[in-house]
């Protein structure tokens, strides 16, 4: 989240790029990179997220003997 952030409002808007001495083409490629990354990081998230939240939530339910999982 915080890689984001920092490419959309600080290395353009800011200038930051220049503190940097980085040339257009660099940014743009940072961009690219940071975009492709961040959609691969979105994918593990939901990977993690179905493979450790459904087994957690069935143990929750069958241990506390909830009718449904977050009542």
């Amino acid at each position: 989240m915080t890689d984001s952030l920092t490419r959309v409002f600080l290395l353009i808007p800011v200038g930051l790029y220049n503190v940097f001495g980085w040339p257009p083409e660099a940014v743009y490629y940072i961009f690219i990179k940071g975009a492709v990354s961040s959609y691969i990081e979105d994918v593990l998230v939901i990977i993690t997220s179905l493979l450790v939240g459904i087994p957690l939530l069935t143990t929750l339910k069958r241990l506390l003997n909830l009718k449904s999982p977050l009542s």
